[in-house]
Formats: structure tokens, sequence, C-alpha cells
């Protein structure tokens, strides 16, 4: 599969400030194979769940002052 101008390009996103409280899973992030997440950039955050983060696809995942417990 190749991307052309119908394929979503998600990138340079910023999310901070959330609390997560028993979740099953913390994050997930998945792109696209053929156009990957770019850019995304996780701070002041906490994450409490069963299980943690599961990322694929992504060019580019920063963390600045982020709790995770599993």
């Amino acid at each position: 599969v190749r991307a052309d101008e119908t394929t979503p390009n998600f990138r340079s996103i910023h999310i901070s400030g959330v609390v997560c409280e028993s979740a099953d899973r913390a994050i997930r992030i998945e792109g696209l194979p053929e156009l990957p997440t770019e850019s995304i950039r996780i701070a002041d955050s906490s994450f409490r769940a069963r299980t943690g983060l599961q990322a694929t696809h992504v060019d580019g995942l920063w963390f600045d002052r982020v709790d995770l417990q599993v």
C-alpha cells in the first residue's frame, strides 16, 4: 500500500495535562505502515493502567515529565 493525497497524515501532536487512572492500557498510538505518525510529544501527564505503552508505525515519540505506572 502506498500513501497518496487521501492518506491521513498525523504529525506534530502535543498532548499535556492528562491524568489517567485505572485504564486497561495507558497509551496506544498506531500510525499507518505507509505513512507513520510523526513527532508525538506527551508532557506533564500521569498514567496508571493495567498495561503500558503500545506504539506502532510512529516516528518520533517524546515524553517530558510523564509518570507511567503499570
